[in-house]
């Protein structure tokens, strides 16, 4: 009786979209990417202009691939108001590209970085059992909210492969009063 208790479960389990593993199948952590895929993900999403982030790509260590080329590239989805003393959504329609995000919106973040040296591969600035990866220090300069977009493009292969975006909100830093210091080099001068 209990082995068709179980059987039923399992059967109903598997019929809602529930994937039952055998014992012997590798199981790959939730923050892992999937096989052939670029994950991203920032050290902080929160930060003042001129406050380091670090965005790190990552692919699973399993995956037979170096680097030749990176892109990044970056949407504005809300912009300072001075007026308000707040960031404000933007509406879909009017996001914009703020690239190729230069000097002026984030010092640092390479849009386009090809491979140094002969061999033409970039190294990996992570590398664990579970993923590999390359990190980017930059420092936001400008007010507002960010999709940053990455993009690799594999040596042997040229395969290029795209990680879903991730969000920076950069924000004003707080005076002693908990009020926003907006700096006009913080404000976007070619906000539509």
């Amino acid at each position: 009786m209990t082995n068709r208790i179980g059987f039923v479960i399992l059967a109903v389990a598997g019929t809602a979209g529930v994937r039952v593993l055998s014992q012997d199948a590798p199981v790959v952590p939730a923050d892992s990417p999937p096989a052939g895929e670029l994950l991203c993900r920032l050290d902080r999403t929160v930060a003042s202009p001129g406050q380091v982030v670090r965005l790190t790509g990552l692919i699973r260590a399993d995956h037979d691939a170096t680097v030749r080329e990176v892109w990044h590239d970056a949407v504005r989805v809300a912009e300072y108001d001075p007026k308000a003393g707040r960031l404000k959504n933007l509406k879909a329609g009017l996001f914009y590209p703020v690239g190729p995000p230069g000097p002026e919106v984030f010092e640092n973040l390479p849009m386009n970085s090809t491979t140094p040296g002969a061999d033409g591969v970039m190294l990996w600035d992570v590398q664990t059992p579970r993923v590999k990866g390359l990190e980017f220090e930059f420092k936001p300069k400008q007010l507002g909210t960010f999709l940053i977009y990455a993009k690799w493009e594999f040596t042997t292969t040229r395969q290029q492969v795209e990680a879903p975006p991730v969000l920076l909100v950069v924000r004003p830093p707080m005076d002693a009063k908990g009020r926003p210091v907006a700096r006009p080099e913080g404000l976007d001068k070619d906000a539509p």
